[in-house]
């Protein structure tokens, strides 16, 4: 089908020609991209026939009990011109509701012939978000109370590795309470004073240490006298 175009010259102007338009009559054929279409509830989805025919061909639209569907505000019928005698029929369904599942039926009639196709319309799950499909995020415990930087209440945890056992859990606690003055210091003798030994142990070296220097005078004093004499 289209148009032909026929040109007569013999070297003499004017040359001559003639436009001639071939038109092909044919019943109407359908064929469908695809016969099964999913879409979840509360969604918009469109389906679609591509069409050929000549002469152009009445279309519409029924539904598996056998009603047609007209364009209201639930469903839009569109045609969408592909050239001379190709045509694409589209069906728009907004507001998907689980009645609205089912089979669509388009339909073409001209003046030598009738045709159909039939597209499914099944339900599918809604696409999940990432935040949903990960799930919330899991309440983590409240922080158990530290005594020197270390939980009291964990158990320590052993595993076997080959030959060697690796132990697990809170490393040695160190108590720094522990190495106070009331531990490590001598007892004290509750009536004297406080500092009295210390007092006391003191004077008693200072006495030594100034016997110790009389004597050594008194000797070289003795020494000297002998040599005098």
């Amino acid at each position: 089908m289209g148009a032909y175009l026929c040109i007569a010259s013999n070297g003499v102007q004017p040359s001559v020609s003639k436009r001639i338009v071939l038109n092909v009559n044919f019943p109407p054929m359908i064929w469908i991209p695809s016969q099964l279409v999913g879409a979840p509830v509360g969604t918009d989805v469109t389906l679609a026939c591509n069409l050929e025919s000549f002469p152009q061909s009445v279309t519409y639209w029924n539904r598996e009990s056998g009603t047609m569907v007209l364009t209201n505000d639930k469903y839009n019928s569109v045609l969408l011109n592909k050239g001379l005698y190709k045509v694409t029929m589209q069906l728009t369904i907004r507001n998907l509701k689980p009645e609205d599942f089912g089979a669509y039926t388009c339909v073409a009639k001209n003046s030598l012939g009738e045709t159909e196709g039939t597209i499914r319309l099944y339900e599918i799950p809604p696409p999940s978000s990432p935040a949903t499909s990960q799930g919330p995020e899991p309440q983590r415990p409240k922080s158990e109370k530290l005594r020197n930087g270390h939980p009291q209440n964990v158990q320590p945890r052993t595993e076997e590795t080959g030959s060697t056992e690796v132990q697990y859990g809170p490393s040695p606690s160190f108590n720094a309470s522990s190495l106070s003055s009331e531990n490590y210091l001598p007892p004290t003798n509750s009536n004297t004073e406080p500092g009295a030994d210390t007092i006391s142990s003191a004077s008693g070296k200072s006495t030594s240490a100034y016997f110790c220097y009389a004597l050594f005078f008194v000797l070289c004093q003795w020494l000297s006298f002998l040599e005098l004499s």
